[in-house]
């Protein structure tokens, strides 16, 4: 009787640790893949094109997103970038010459925008160190320049 529970005890406090260590390896394996809400196919048809999707499940990671410091998606009849703000450390993005019209950018390092020939007419930007920005061709009748304290270029 002794031995039986010793033994339950020691399965018992096994078990424990199995479910522990499952725990913590399926935490750990959720936060590195997280992937970003990209719900235009075109744009995430381009990021995949480009190479974005590094290991080829065709989503987008937030890791994936993060490795990226410049992108060229122009002519690519993406009418929303919806997920863009997930690219932390993007500091050129190429996005003219499709039909955006909604426009919200929160990206800290971006240096360099050219959204051009599109057909934005709504916009959030905070751009702090933006220093180039093309504009042109678009369906907005004001911009405030005094948002981007750094800008040398203004198309």
């Amino acid at each position: 009787m002794v031995l039986r529970n010793f033994i339950l005890r020691q399965n018992i406090h096994s078990m424990k640790k199995l479910i522990l260590f499952i725990y913590f390896v399926l935490s750990l394996s959720l936060s590195y893949c997280q992937t970003v809400s990209i719900p235009d196919a075109n744009f995430l048809s381009a990021l995949i094109q480009k190479g974005v999707d590094t290991n080829n499940d065709g989503v987008i990671q937030v890791s994936e997103a993060e490795a990226v410091d410049s992108l060229n998606v122009t002519f690519k009849q993406i009418s929303s970038l919806e997920g863009i703000n997930s690219f932390v450390n993007l500091e050129k993005l190429y996005c003219h010459q499709n039909p955006i019209s909604l426009l919200n950018l929160n990206l800290p390092l971006l240096r360099y925008l050219d959204i051009s020939y599109n057909n934005i007419d709504s916009f959030n930007l905070v751009l702090p160190n933006l220093k180039y920005l093309d504009i042109e061709f678009n369906s907005f009748k004001e911009l405030d320049v005094n948002s981007f304290p750094l800008l040398e270029h203004l198309n």
